[in-house]
C-alpha cells in the first residue's frame, strides 16, 4: 500500500479493513484482529489494516514505536498462535504528527 492510501485508511473511522489499538498490552485482541483480515470475511480481497498507537476515537496514543516494539508485534507471526501462519508485515509509520505501528495483513486463501 501507498502512504497516501495508509494516510487516508488512518484517518478513517474503524471498519472492516481497519484496526486501531492503542498499545500492545492485550496482545491477544492484536492477534484477533490479524487472525479476523487473515480471514477476509467480508470477502474484499484487499490488505487489513492494524493501526497500533492510534485510539479508537484517531486521536493518537503517543506510543514510542521501537524496534523492540515492531519485533514483538512482527513475532506474533510465527509463534504458533495464529495457524497457518498469516502474511503480514510490520512497519513504523508517522501520519498526522502521530507514530505507529502498521500491521497489513493480506487475506488468505488458507485463513487462519
Amino acid at each position: 500500500m501507498t502512504d497516501a492510501e495508509l494516510l487516508a485508511l488512518f484517518r478513517l473511522a474503524e471498519s472492516d479493513r481497519v484496526e486501531r489499538k492503542e498499545n500492545i498490552a492485550n496482545s491477544d485482541r492484536i492477534r484477533q484482529a490479524i487472525c479476523a483480515h487473515a480471514n477476509d470475511l467480508p470477502n474484499h480481497h484487499e490488505t487489513g489494516l492494524v493501526f497500533v498507537g492510534q485510539r479508537d476515537d484517531l486521536a493518537c496514543a503517543g506510543l514510542n514505536i521501537d524496534d523492540r516494539l515492531l519485533q514483538t508485534i512482527a513475532g506474533y507471526r510465527a509463534e504458533g498462535r495464529i495457524l497457518p501462519f498469516p502474511t503480514m508485515s510490520v512497519r513504523r509509520a508517522t501520519f498526522d504528527g502521530c507514530p505507529v505501528a502498521i500491521i497489513e495483513v493480506e487475506p488468505s486463501d488458507n485463513p487462519p
